[in-house]
């Protein structure tokens, strides 16, 4: 008892110094840093969504400026840290404030969900020993390593129902890029690329809204007009604003910026309608928005919200590795030869991309929910008016921790849920009912 109460104390000590070495300059730069890589996966505006869970990106970085290749480490650190920090007085990793900080948030969430996962999956052709530093930046990330035999990628599902508490999982959800089977001829590439492990990282964040402010009783279909001009019909959830739960408005030009009354504490979620028009390429730009929310007022003419479902799980892993490559500076010393240093096995080549002899060997899975979401049995087209506010075009989702002044989750939807095959005899008479052609 008494050793895990010295360990205990130890513990808290080592958080308690590291916590003073971060200061809000280093927020800033992880910030920097994540908002990057979010405008380099979202620059062509496409019909998709893109989810960037900032703590997870600091993690990633982390795990390899401890155990990639010695000459790789430098540089990665140097990407973490100010410039003006004192590289000696890192004391070898972040693992124990990046736990606190993923601790801290799960806490602050409730009673919704946080949670990370990490793992390295590795080729069963060349799985391997680690050192014992290797061994310990894995442990100190709580990062597993996983032999990837035949089929065993599609243990997805309950990794992510077992590990992130992720409820509904499709058992057949097999977002993971793998490497390419071999059809002939073997590359030398395809060879080497299979020696290097692929790392994904996996986050799930369920939000709850304050108590009656979510119409749990029906789903709407509303229209949604993508990049391209079409119109489709998509699935929102009605938001009904009282004295009690006011909605927050502030409008810029053609876009408004809205604060969801959610139950978190320290936890924001704002809503950017019509985001693609602010044009925001900065990650200052970003923030003077969301700090400009300090002088929003109620808008008291709006009853009802209709948000646009984006709760489908992502059919596909964001390939994080070719947005670092591509938008933080030495990143490229990350993806040459041997880069993974023991990680990985003798002779590796890591990839950016995705192609018939290689895999991207760095994946993100960032999965947003809201917490206790009204069931699709109960489908109808809204009676809009004028005390209704309908988000019809691609979107901003902002979850901004308040204590660090930064985001936890930027994410832009392109794409929101649609209705099935299934529904499409449904909708045809939801449509006639209202006097619309099918």
């Amino acid at each position: 008892m008494s050793r895990a109460k010295d360990k205990a104390k130890n513990d808290a000590e080592v958080n308690s110094m590291i916590s003073k070495l971060i200061s809000e300059q280093h927020l800033q730069r992880w910030y920097n840093i994540a908002f990057e890589i979010y405008l380099t996966l979202t620059e062509s505006h496409n019909d998709r969504n893109t989810v960037v869970c900032i703590p997870q990106v600091i993690a990633t970085l982390e795990l390899f400026a401890q155990a990639a290749d010695v000459n790789c480490r430098n540089y990665v650190r140097e990407v973490i840290f100010p410039e003006n920090f004192p590289l000696y007085s890192y004391n070898g990793n972040l693992s124990s404030y990046i736990e606190a900080w993923e601790n801290s948030i799960n806490e602050a969430a409730r009673p919704g969900i946080f949670r990370t996962q990490r793992k390295f999956l590795v080729h069963p052709c060349y799985s391997k020993s680690y050192g014992f530093e290797t061994f310990m930046a894995l442990k100190s990330l709580k990062t597993e390593i996983k032999i990837l035999y035949h089929n065993a990628e599609k243990e997805f599902a309950s990794w992510m129902k077992r590990m992130c508490k992720a409820e509904d999982v499709p058992e057949k959800l097999n977002p993971i890029e793998i490497w390419p089977s071999s059809t002939g001829k073997e590359y030398p590439q395809m060879i080497n690329n299979r020696k290097c492990p692929i790392f994904i990282a996996v986050s799930h964040f369920e939000f709850p809204l304050e108590f009656n402010v979510l119409d749990r009783e029906k789903v709407y279909i509303t229209s949604f007009q993508q990049i391209q001009g079409k119109s489709i019909d998509v699935y929102s959830c009605k938001l009904k604003m009282s004295h009690l739960f006011p909605f927050k408005f502030l409008k810029i030009n053609s876009s408004s910026i809205i604060s969801l009354p959610v139950s978190c504490d320290n936890l924001s979620v704002y809503i950017i309608d019509n985001y693609d028009a602010l044009e925001i390429k900065t990650p200052e730009k970003l923030m003077e928005h969301i700090n400009s929310m300090n002088r929003a007022q109620i808008n008291k003419s709006i009853k009802n919200l209709y948000l646009p479902l984006f709760f489908k799980f992502p059919e596909k892993t964001m390939n994080v590795g070719q947005a670092l490559n591509s938008s933080v500076k030495e990143m490229d010393k990350l993806f040459q030869q041997n880069a993974f240093g023991d990680l990985a096995y003798d002779g590796s080549e890591p990839s950016t991309v995705t192609s018939g002899r290689t895999v991207a060997n760095i994946q993100h899975y960032d999965y947003l929910e809201l917490m206790k979401l009204p069931e699709l049995s109960e489908v109808e087209k809204p009676d809009v008016g004028r005390t209704d506010c309908v988000i019809c075009r691609p979107f901003a989702v902002i979850v901004w921790e308040n204590s660090k002044k930064i985001p936890l989750y930027i994410a832009r939807i392109g794409m929101p849920d649609r209705p099935n095959q299934e529904k499409k005899i449904e909708i045809r008479r939801l449509r006639n009912r209202i006097g619309k052609p099918s």
